[in-house]
């Protein structure tokens, strides 16, 4: 994926904790976050199951920050509306 403005919600699995985020490279966030996975690896978000992309990084992080303030029940449900399986949606990606 070339460096474009997102937001995103990082899980450590279906129901484990949520990591919300505005980038403008997810790739280089994703590829950060696994290389924090060495010594606490328990403790590291894992799956990539929300993704919106945008033409501004401004408007990504003013998504950010609208979601960031819901509770933890509307950001689930944001997640299962787009990816009910809760799929990782870099596991193919070259990291």
């Amino acid at each position: 994926l070339p460096p474009t403005p997102c937001f995103y919600i990082l899980s450590r699995g279906r129901f484990g904790t949520l990591t919300l985020g505005a980038s403008g490279d997810i790739a280089a966030e994703l590829r950060q976050e696994r290389l924090a996975r060495g010594g606490d690896s328990h403790l590291v978000a894992q799956r990539l199951v929300h993704l919106e992309l945008y033409d501004e990084t401004r408007k990504a992080e003013e998504r950010w920050h609208q979601v960031r303030r819901w509770g933890v029940g509307s950001r689930l449900r944001l997640i299962r509306s787009s990816n009910p399986g809760w799929i990782d949606y870099a596991q193919d990606w070259q990291l």
